[in-house]
Parts: C-alpha cells; structure tokens; sequence
C-alpha cells in the first residue's frame, strides 16, 4: 500500500518538478471541490515604483480571471510588500515585481547578487520562474519601472506563448515588443 501510494505521489508531482512558463499560471493554483484557487502571492518591493505597483495589479486581475471562482472573500489575491514576506522567500509561491536591486524578496530569491543590476540592460526585462523544494517563485523584473510594467503586461495578457524557464522581453509598448 505505501509503494502505491508513493507512486501516485510521484506521479501528481512530476508535472511541478517539470513546470515551465508555458504552464503559467497552473503552478499557481490549486484546485478545490472543482474551483480553483490561488496558491500564490504578488510581492513587490518596499519602494517600488509606481509602474510595478500597476504591473502587480495588471498580473493579479489576470489572475482573478484563471480561477473559476467569482465570489471575492473567497479568491483574494494577496498582494504584499516585500518585508512582509522576508525569510519565507523559498517557502511560498510567490510573483515577485522587480528587480533585486528594488525588491528584497527577489534578491533572495536570486541569492543576493553583489551586483544587483548585473543581467539588467535599459529597455529590457525578465520573466523567470524559479523552483524552490516544491515552491514557484516568479520573477517579472526590469532595469526600469517601465521594463518591469511591460513584462508584467505580457504575463497577464497571455498574448505570446512563453516557454523554458526564462525568457526577455525588450519593447517600449506591446506593439514593438520582441519576446526571447
């Protein structure tokens, strides 16, 4: 009976060991009595720009949509500072809005780069999904505010098709942006 179960236990997880952009938001929800729920929360940094606050409000009411539940007090979509989260990084699934250098919680998550612009470029931004011992963090960080807003546009539209576990996009606006 244990082998049984050990094995139906390998095999619901091995979708999650395996989860790339493409399966977002999945990894983010879970699935109760047939309504989905989200499993995450929206950080962004203590002294975020405004642009990433707009970002994390364009990712959490996309995110609203892909649960199937419509009742508010049921589905809240937390969205917190970073020094609320601070030591529960890997813990939790979290979307995390900016870069290391704005958000403590995404340089922990990348493991405090010295440098925290290096990888960063002007005009420029990433969408990197992160496994932590069964947890997802998602990283969606530009160089500027307005890099971060245009990745985040790009994640809660849907409109391209992301895959791997990182991808950039580089763009002023959503009509001239070039996802690789």
């Amino acid at each position: 009976m244990k082998k049984v179960l050990l094995l139906c236990l390998l095999l619901i997880s091995l979708p999650l060991a395996f989860a790339s952009l493409a399966d977002y938001p999945e990894m983010f929800l879970v699935s109760v009595n047939g309504e989905n729920y989200l499993n995450a929360m929206i950080v962004i940094g203590d002294t975020a720009a405004a642009s990433d606050t707009i970002g994390a409000v364009d990712i959490a009411t996309s995110l609203n949509y892909d649960t199937n539940v419509n009742d508010p007090l049921k589905n809240s979509i937390e969205v917190v500072l970073a020094s609320d989260v601070k030591g529960l990084e890997k813990r939790k699934n979290m979307i995390l809005i900016g870069g290391p250098c704005i958000n403590s919680a995404t340089a922990a998550i990348m493991g405090y780069p010295e440098n925290c612009a290096e990888g960063f470029h002007a005009g420029k931004a990433k969408i990197k999904l992160y496994e932590n011992d069964g947890h997802f963090a998602l990283i969606v960080a530009g160089m500027t505010g307005p890099d971060t807003r245009l990745a985040a546009k790009i994640l809660a539209d849907k409109l391209y098709d992301l895959s791997g576990d990182e991808v950039e996009v580089a763009g002023t606006n959503m009509r001239d942006v070039i996802i690789s």
